[in-house]
């Protein structure tokens, strides 16, 4: 990925600087600052230890949470045929072929659909969900997709929703023990999978016997050694086409879900519960399984009211200029068995837009954004973070002309930015910003980050460079990957970043924490745990009873074990996390406590794991037990005292050694390894207030404490990376 200044740009900057600063400043901003002065309507009263109760301004208290794009549609299955009927000719998913752009049409995908859910009942036996639609019965037949973003993934989701079957869709990272524990435990009958995932599937058939059919999309024909072992295991695998076929030549008439019945059993999903004041629509479609940190997956149901209620909430915060439709476009390339891919895929396809996935080779995506030229554009902080860095370094490497020129550039739009507007016609964006911005297609209006925290330093050069509106969203699995976005021209975070307000689809409050020391009548800003509450609330975790009622309480509040702060505008802040887990800049799940179980040592006394957000890797204090620390540093050709040893960069070096041996060795990702490390030989006790009475770490405080070793090792992480 290459960003350069032209020559003519040189040539031409100090010309046009006089005239950019007059263009600059002829237009007002794109929204009046009084909007985002409050930007949450507030419950009147709030209840002892939890914060006022916030909506969003479109559904205030007293009216119903937004659960539907109208009365006619409260359904995944209503919201795809509408499509077909309103847009039938028109493009719908294009993948690439030889680098060219292959199309379906609406109509195209709808009749692919129909036959393969009829081909799927008539080959497999899978029958559409029967039952009282108050969740998933443990007799349900389900479907599991087991690819990557594909034209067929979305058939498949089609096909099932056509036909009310219930999907589980499957993460390429999933082990062997995760898969064996899904499949058992949603009794999955039938897989839908690519050809590079059947000898897993063969490997643990004989502990899945509710297994018994097996799709392959990317085969003609089922091989003779395929078909042989597959009869070993006492499996039938057949292909995509095939079923396609069987369903084309035994017709049926589409089973259209209820309001009540069940959508996907997502692993660790998004699903909604609680009370809007109007149609209830429970029907679960998905159960979403999730990669977890610890022990094995579990399985969130999530309702066709659930999927709605999120696209509806999404789209109404948009203003009128951002409106999305059939001019617009996504790139598919985030992973559809993630809720948030999966959420904007069925919205986008209600609302008509033209969708593509991507080549599937990631060294190869700004080629397909450049191509497929993208008006919306859903991304993970990461991405950001690199094309960041990218672009930075570029400048960096060049020359003392072409640096000032940009730094002129982003000066002149970082002005305009200040005054609440972004643009990308302005004389910059033609000289210098242009080239870049045609690295994603050149047409983005919006972007969407989520799945994890975003530095703010990172939004305003994506805002300038890219010349887009950046919007900022919290969800989780649970929450349907939805509940809090920024909105369009709120710029300037007056109080700091932020993740916006709450969706109309929903309402939220903060509970006190007293063990964090977290209270919702803390001073300036009310902090505690995020609860959420309406149609976005998943109904349940899958066959755990209890660890739904731990999560949802008789109110049907979603408590999420993350902590926020209530800013003064209305907007919300993530500050920390009540459950000691949490995510990496990635997008990956790090569940701190267990990994210092697995790396600790003999001479290791106590460690702290740390993981920044905003960083893709871990690093660790180390307190070393003097008693063995010392004999084992003088086996690394050391002698001296404990102190000494802590500062000295051969052993600093040995030890990071000792502990991605040891992590590789207990199965640790390469993720949840440190890579950096400081030892020191104060230990952590109560009376310094790093441990709790019981002698656990208070994480929080050890944060702070910490705050100088963490900073300079992630410091030092990247000047290694330059």
């Amino acid at each position: 990925m290459s960003f350069q200044v032209d020559g003519l740009t040189v040539v031409l900057a100090s010309a046009v600087v006089l005239v950019g600063a007059f263009l600059a400043n002829r237009k007002g901003p794109d929204f009046h600052p009084a909007t985002f002065r409050e930007q949450s309507h507030r419950s009147k009263s709030r209840n002892k230890g939890e914060s006022a109760i916030l909506r969003n301004p479109i559904t205030p208290h007293g009216s119903p949470l937004m659960a539907s794009f109208s009365t006619k549609v409260n359904t995944a299955y209503d919201m795809f045929w509408t499509a077909v009927t309103e847009h039938g000719s028109r493009n719908y998913m294009a993948h690439r072929v030889a680098g060219s752009w292959v199309w379906e049409t609406f109509a195209g995908v709808g009749s692919r659909a129909k036959n393969l859910g009829a081909g799927l009942i008539h080959v497999t036996g899978v029958a559409p969900l029967a039952g009282s639609g108050d969740g998933v019965s443990t007799s349900s037949p389900m479907v599991g997709i087991f690819l990557p973003n594909s034209p067929e993934w979305i058939i498949t989701d089609h096909a099932c929703s056509t036909y009310n079957i219930v999907t589980v869709p499957l993460y390429d990272t999933f082990d062997l023990a995760s898969l064996e524990h899904i499949i058992n435990q949603t009794g999955m009958t039938v897989i839908v999978l690519s050809a590079k995932h059947l000898n897993k599937m063969f490997d643990i058939s004989g502990k899945c016997h509710a297994l018994k059919h097996i799709v392959v999309v990317d085969l003609q024909n089922v091989p003779a050694d395929v078909q042989q072992r597959a009869e070993a295991v006492k499996i039938n695998v057949t292909t995509l086409q095939a079923v396609e076929q069987s369903g084309k030549a035994n017709p049926r008439e589409p089973v259209a879900p209820k309001p009540t019945d069940v959508f996907t059993v997502n692993l660790l999903a998004d699903c909604t519960c609680g009370h809007t004041g109007g149609l209830i629509v429970n029907t679960i479609s998905q159960i979403c399984y999730t990669s977890g940190t610890t022990g094995l997956p579990k399985g969130a149901m999530i309702t066709h009211r659930n999927v709605v209620a999120a696209g509806a909430g999404m789209c109404a915060t948009l203003p009128d200029a951002y409106k999305l439709g059939k001019s617009d476009r996504h790139l598919s390339y985030l992973p559809l068995s993630h809720m948030f891919e999966r959420i904007i895929f069925h919205t986008l396809t209600h609302l008509g837009c033209e969708i593509g996935f991507f080549s599937g080779d990631i060294t190869k995506l700004f080629d397909d954004i450049q191509t497929f030229q993208p008006t919306l554009f859903p991304t993970v902080p990461r991405l950001l973070g690199r094309l960041y860095d990218k672009v930075s370094g570029t400048i960096e490497q060049s020359g003392v002309v072409k640096k000032s020129v940009f730094n002129l550039a982003y000066g002149a739009k970082r002005r305009l930015l200040q005054s609440g507007r972004v643009t990308k016609d302005s004389i910059w964006d033609r000289l210098v910003f242009g080239k870049i911005q045609a690295r994603i297609g050149g047409r983005v209006r919006t972007m969407l980050t989520g799945a994890a925290p975003i530095s703010p330093d990172v939004i305003e050069f994506v805002r300038i460079v890219m010349g887009c509106q950046v919007l900022e969203g919290y969800g989780q699995t649970e929450s349907t990957a939805a509940g809090f976005v920024t909105r369009v021209g709120d710029y300037q975070f007056p109080f700091g970043s932020h993740v916006g307000v709450p969706f109309p689809s929903a309402e939220v409050k903060l509970v006190d924490v007293p063990s964090m020391e977290y209270y919702a009548t803390d001073k300036p800003n009310p902090r505690g745990e995020i609860c959420f509450r309406g149609p976005l609330v998943m109904k349940g975790y899958f066959k755990e009873p209890k660890l739904t009622a731990d999560a949802i309480d008789s109110d049907g509040w979603l408590h999420t074990g993350d902590i926020g702060t209530i800013l003064p505008n209305g907007t919300l802040k993530i500050i920390d996390r009540v459950k000691n887990i949490f995510k990496l800049s990635q997008g990956e799940y790090v569940a701190p406590e267990k990994i210092e179980q697995k790396i600790k040592t003999t001479y290791m006394a106590q460690l702290y794991i740390y993981g920044d957000s905003l960083q893709s890797t871990l690093v660790v204090i180390v307190i070393p037990d003097p008693e063995a620390f010392l004999p084992w540093a003088k086996t690394q050709g050391f002698d001296g005292t404990l102190e000494d040893a802590c500062n000295d960069e051969g052993i600093r070096k040995a030890v990071l050694t000792d502990i991605t041996t040891i992590g590789k060795k207990s199965g640790l990702h390469t993720f949840e390894i440190p890579k950096a490390l400081c030892l020191t030989p104060e230990p952590m006790t109560v009376e310094n207030g790093l441990l709790t009475p019981t002698f656990k770490t208070k994480r929080n405080v050890a944060q702070k404490y910490y705050a100088p070793q963490i900073e300079q090792m992630y410091k030092s992480l990247a000047s290694q990376k330059k």
